[in-house]
């Protein structure tokens, strides 16, 4: 999900302010008939399929993802080893970090507090990148890499990083997803069409905020 308000406050994909939700809906179903379907793989089978060629794109958010395909292709992925490139995806990027912080509840602040701060300094950084392929946070640290990786870390990963936006925090959340689930699932079994499914999923969403715009 990318982001689900406008900065005003309204949910993004009422259809009283855009039809975008409805197109996107109908492009999630079309996918869905798609054998292997596109919308139903998880992480290990698109690398799977895309490293044995049998998919021709995948719309991706992992930096180290594309790196494996760059720099293990010759030994794991043979058939589209020197085949493969990233680009940066259409419109505006959505962050999907993991992030770190100190609990209100921990016993040791001080000491979490100071992991926190390892974990993005320069050095720290670069050994994340080496061993576990984590994409690093620090402008200078992407800059430096860069030229290990030229067309991609600077001119793909961090034009992304520097233009992305990010997913509003709601403590109804789970509540919203579920609605998302729901109305989805009626849409793509066929018992309502896609402009019933955004307009009930609207209606349940500004019941759920209480939202009264």
């Amino acid at each position: 999900m990318g982001r689900a308000f406008t900065q005003d406050g309204r949910i993004a994909f009422d259809p009283a302010i855009t039809d975008m939700g409805i197109r996107v809906l109908k492009m999630f179903k079309e996918f869905c008939e798609y054998v292997p379907n596109a919308m139903q793989t998880e992480w290990s089978e698109c690398m799977e399929l895309l490293g044995r060629g049998r998919a021709a794109m995948w719309a991706g958010s992992w930096a180290s993802t594309f790196i494996d395909f760059i720099e293990k292709a010759p030994e794991e992925y043979p058939e589209v080893a020197g085949k493969i490139a990233a680009a940066p995806t259409p419109g505006v990027p959505i962050d999907g970090t993991w992030q770190v912080g100190v609990n209100r509840y921990s016993k040791n602040p001080k000491e979490a507090w100071l992991f926190c701060q390892y974990l993005v300094l320069r050095e720290s950084a670069i050994k994340q990148w080496k061993v576990s392929s984590s994409f690093p946070g620090r402008r200078s640290v992407i800059e430096e890499l860069a030229p290990q990786y030229p067309g991609i870390f600077k001119e793909v990963f961090l034009d992304s990083l520097l233009r992305a936006d990010f997913r509003n925090y709601v403590p109804e959340n789970p509540m919203l997803e579920d609605s998302i689930a729901k109305w989805v699932t009626e849409y793509v079994a066929g018992r309502i069409d896609a402009e019933t499914a955004i307009h009930e999923l609207t209606k349940e969403w500004k019941s759920i905020l209480r939202l009264s715009y």
